[in-house]
C-alpha cells in the first residue's frame, strides 16, 4: 500500500512514470539488502540476541507474534471460532451478503437508470 500511495504521490508531482519506477525499485531493493545485512551482522554479533535475559533488550518479539497466532489457529481453532452458534458464527453471514450485493445493485441500475443515489453507489 505505500508503494501505491507512493507512485500516486510522485505521478501527482509529474515525476515521468520510467524515472518513478527505477527509483521505486532501486528503493525497495537497497532497502531489502540493508535489512538484511543489519539483520545478519546482529545475529552474528550480538549474544543472546533473542533471549529475554538480554542487556540490550532485543527480544524478538516477531516470533512470540507468530507463535500467539499459531496457537490461535492451530489449537483453539477456527471451528471453535466459526462454526454455527459459536461467537463468530455471524460473520460468515457477510461472505453471501458480499457476494450478493454487486450482483443487486447492477440490477437495480439496469432497472431504475434515472436515479441518482444508485449511480452513487460504486
Amino acid at each position: 500500500m505505500s508503494y501505491c500511495s507512493d507512485m500516486k504521490l510522485g505521478l501527482y508531482m509529474k515525476i515521468p512514470r520510467r524515472t518513478l519506477f527505477t527509483a521505486q525499485i532501486l528503493g525497495c531493493i537497497l532497502g531489502a539488502l540493508s535489512q538484511q545485512s543489519v539483520l545478519i551482522w546482529m545475529l552474528g554479533h550480538i549474544s543472546d540476541v533473542c533471549s529475554s535475559s538480554q542487556p540490550n533488550g532485543y527480544t524478538c518479539p516477531q516470533g512470540r507474534v507468530n507463535f500467539g497466532s499459531a496457537v490461535v489457529w492451530g489449537a483453539i481453532g477456527p471451528q471453535r471460532l466459526y462454526s454455527v452458534g459459536k461467537i463468530y458464527s455471524g460473520l460468515l453471514h457477510l461472505f453471501w451478503i458480499g457476494a450478493l450485493l454487486p450482483v443487486i445493485t447492477f440490477f437495480a441500475k439496469k432497472r431504475w437508470p434515472k436515479q441518482r443515489w444508485l449511480h452513487a453507489i460504486q
